[in-house]
Protein backbone atom coordinates (compact mmCIF):
# COMPACT_ATOMS: atom_id res chain seq x y z
CA UNK A 1 0.00 0.00 0.00
CA UNK A 2 1.81 3.68 -1.26
CA UNK A 3 -0.47 5.83 1.17
CA UNK A 4 -0.21 5.36 4.53
CA UNK A 5 -2.74 8.15 5.67
CA UNK A 6 -6.41 7.14 4.18
CA UNK A 7 -8.21 10.41 4.41
CA UNK A 8 -11.60 10.69 5.31
CA UNK A 9 -13.14 11.84 2.21
CA UNK A 10 -12.09 8.78 0.31
CA UNK A 11 -14.37 6.53 2.73
CA UNK A 12 -17.37 8.93 3.32
CA UNK A 13 -20.81 8.74 2.78
CA UNK A 14 -21.82 11.41 0.68
CA UNK A 15 -25.88 11.65 0.53
CA UNK A 16 -26.43 12.98 3.77
CA UNK A 17 -30.12 13.26 4.90
CA UNK A 18 -30.62 16.33 6.65
CA UNK A 19 -33.76 17.34 8.68
CA UNK A 20 -34.76 21.06 10.38
CA UNK A 21 -34.58 21.07 14.49
CA UNK A 22 -38.30 22.06 14.35
CA UNK A 23 -39.60 19.19 12.64
CA UNK A 24 -41.16 16.71 14.97
CA UNK A 25 -39.44 13.96 16.17
CA UNK A 26 -42.07 11.69 14.61
CA UNK A 27 -41.60 13.33 10.41
CA UNK A 28 -37.54 12.22 11.31
CA UNK A 29 -38.09 9.17 12.65
CA UNK A 30 -40.52 8.57 9.29
CA UNK A 31 -37.59 10.32 6.84
CA UNK A 32 -35.30 8.04 8.62
CA UNK A 33 -37.04 4.94 7.81
CA UNK A 34 -37.96 6.01 4.10
CA UNK A 35 -34.21 6.78 3.50
CA UNK A 36 -32.95 4.21 5.51
CA UNK A 37 -30.51 5.95 7.42
CA UNK A 38 -29.36 5.60 10.98
CA UNK A 39 -28.50 9.02 11.27
CA UNK A 40 -29.94 12.76 9.90
CA UNK A 41 -28.06 16.26 10.32
CA UNK A 42 -30.00 18.47 11.97
CA UNK A 43 -29.87 22.38 10.38
CA UNK A 44 -31.38 25.29 11.40
CA UNK A 45 -30.81 28.44 8.69
CA UNK A 46 -29.34 26.27 6.65
CA UNK A 47 -26.21 25.67 9.02
CA UNK A 48 -25.68 22.03 11.07
CA UNK A 49 -26.35 22.30 14.83
CA UNK A 50 -26.79 18.65 15.72
CA UNK A 51 -26.97 14.91 14.89
CA UNK A 52 -30.09 12.61 15.52
CA UNK A 53 -29.72 8.72 15.74
CA UNK A 54 -32.13 5.92 15.92
CA UNK A 55 -30.98 5.23 19.33
CA UNK A 56 -31.82 9.21 20.41
CA UNK A 57 -34.96 8.80 18.69
CA UNK A 58 -35.90 5.28 20.78
CA UNK A 59 -34.51 7.08 23.89
CA UNK A 60 -37.13 10.43 23.33
CA UNK A 61 -40.14 7.81 24.08
CA UNK A 62 -40.28 7.31 28.05
CA UNK A 63 -38.95 11.07 28.71
CA UNK A 64 -41.65 13.11 27.27
CA UNK A 65 -45.50 13.14 27.03
CA UNK A 66 -45.81 13.25 23.40
CA UNK A 67 -42.48 12.37 22.23
CA UNK A 68 -43.84 11.63 18.75
CA UNK A 69 -44.97 15.54 18.57
CA UNK A 70 -42.12 17.00 20.23
CA UNK A 71 -39.36 18.92 17.65
CA UNK A 72 -36.01 17.13 16.77
CA UNK A 73 -33.84 20.18 18.74
CA UNK A 74 -35.21 18.68 22.06
CA UNK A 75 -33.45 15.24 21.91
CA UNK A 76 -30.77 16.26 19.04
CA UNK A 77 -27.11 15.76 20.17
CA UNK A 78 -25.09 19.24 20.65
CA UNK A 79 -23.04 20.74 20.32
CA UNK A 80 -22.25 19.21 16.66
CA UNK A 81 -18.89 17.05 16.98
CA UNK A 82 -17.58 16.52 13.33
CA UNK A 83 -14.44 16.10 11.44
CA UNK A 84 -12.70 17.40 8.37
CA UNK A 85 -12.92 15.43 5.10
CA UNK A 86 -8.59 15.76 5.17
CA UNK A 87 -8.68 13.63 8.72
CA UNK A 88 -6.87 10.40 8.81
CA UNK A 89 -9.59 7.64 9.30
CA UNK A 90 -7.26 6.14 12.08
CA UNK A 91 -8.13 9.49 14.10
CA UNK A 92 -11.43 9.58 13.20
CA UNK A 93 -11.66 5.87 14.75
CA UNK A 94 -9.66 7.53 18.25
CA UNK A 95 -12.40 10.47 17.86
CA UNK A 96 -15.63 7.95 18.03
CA UNK A 97 -13.72 5.51 20.47
CA UNK A 98 -12.88 8.24 23.17
CA UNK A 99 -16.19 10.21 22.74
CA UNK A 100 -18.43 6.73 22.70
CA UNK A 101 -20.11 8.17 18.96
CA UNK A 102 -20.79 6.12 15.95
CA UNK A 103 -21.61 8.55 13.28
CA UNK A 104 -19.93 11.61 12.52
CA UNK A 105 -20.60 14.43 9.99
CA UNK A 106 -17.32 15.33 7.44
CA UNK A 107 -18.09 19.54 7.61
CA UNK A 108 -16.64 22.21 6.12
CA UNK A 109 -17.44 25.44 7.58
CA UNK A 110 -21.52 25.34 7.44
CA UNK A 111 -21.10 22.63 4.31
CA UNK A 112 -22.08 19.39 5.05
CA UNK A 113 -19.59 16.90 2.87
CA UNK A 114 -20.31 13.61 3.80
CA UNK A 115 -20.69 10.95 7.18
CA UNK A 116 -18.95 8.31 8.08
CA UNK A 117 -19.60 5.67 10.92
CA UNK A 118 -18.53 3.37 13.13
CA UNK A 119 -19.94 0.53 10.71
CA UNK A 120 -17.92 2.02 7.66
CA UNK A 121 -14.62 1.89 9.45
CA UNK A 122 -15.60 -1.86 10.22
CA UNK A 123 -16.19 -2.81 6.85
CA UNK A 124 -12.56 -0.21 5.59
CA UNK A 125 -10.61 -2.12 8.03
CA UNK A 126 -11.81 -5.72 7.19
CA UNK A 127 -10.53 -5.47 3.73
CA UNK A 128 -7.17 -4.26 4.44
CA UNK A 129 -4.44 -7.05 4.96
CA UNK A 130 -2.32 -7.20 8.04
CA UNK A 131 0.82 -5.66 6.72
CA UNK A 132 -1.38 -2.81 5.12
CA UNK A 133 -3.01 -2.23 9.17
CA UNK A 134 0.68 -1.88 10.77
CA UNK A 135 1.93 0.82 8.24
CA UNK A 136 -0.89 2.92 8.82
CA UNK A 137 -1.03 2.01 12.97
CA UNK A 138 2.77 2.48 12.47
CA UNK A 139 2.72 5.89 10.33
CA UNK A 140 0.16 7.12 12.62
CA UNK A 141 2.56 6.90 15.47
CA UNK A 142 5.26 8.97 13.85
CA UNK A 143 2.84 12.04 12.79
Amino acid sequence: MAESHLPVKEFMVKNVVTVNSLDSIKETAKTMYLKKVGAVIVVENNKPVGIITVRDIVNSIGPFENPLKSQVKEIMSQPLIHIHPDESIIDVAEIMTSKNIHKLPVIVGDEILGILSSSDLVVLFSMLNKEDLVKIFKSQLHE
